[in-house]
């Protein structure tokens, strides 16, 4: 077929490997190790994460752990402002978790990113305390022309 549409995906970045501390329910995380630039996604403006995610004990079935950004540089060096377990306002995607077992393998898409962020997952009513053993990767994601 001509003038069909595919995904082009970037290089995959480790946005963090493990968690500065643990995360209780209901609760936003500190800011995740690496951040992202226009460097890492090349422009492309949507991405698909993955995420290791370890709880405690077994957490709530059909939960979430949600991902918000924190867009940097949207109006010269000044950030926007950074979320807090009650004020979360960009978020990305959500990692539905499996209950019964304490690692939860999950994906996700975000859509429009920032050109520059920085990542935090918020326990959303999982029950359990997301462990610091977390993991989160990011592949830049775009729409382009068949070759």
């Amino acid at each position: 077929m001509s003038n069909e549409a595919i995904q082009v995906r970037g290089t995959a970045k480790t946005i963090c490997t493990s968690l500065s501390g643990t995360v209780a329910t209901n609760v936003l995380s500190a800011v995740l190790t690496n951040g992202y630039t226009a460097t890492d996604t090349l422009g492309k403006p949507d991405a698909e994460f993955a995420a290791k995610l370890v709880f405690g004990s077994n957490p709530t079935e059909n939960s979430t752990v949600d991902l918000y950004v924190r867009a940097k540089n949207i109006q010269s060096t000044n950030h926007s402002e950074a979320p807090t377990t009650t004020y979360k306002p960009r978020f990305v995607c959500s990692f539905v978790i499996k209950g019964g077992q304490t690692t939860t393998y999950a994906d996700g898409v975000g859509m429009g990113l920032p050109k520059e962020g920085d990542f935090y997952f918020y326990n959303n009513n999982t029950g359990q305390t997301l462990q610091t053993t977390c993991e989160l990767y990011m592949t830049p994601l775009t729409l382009g022309p068949a070759a």
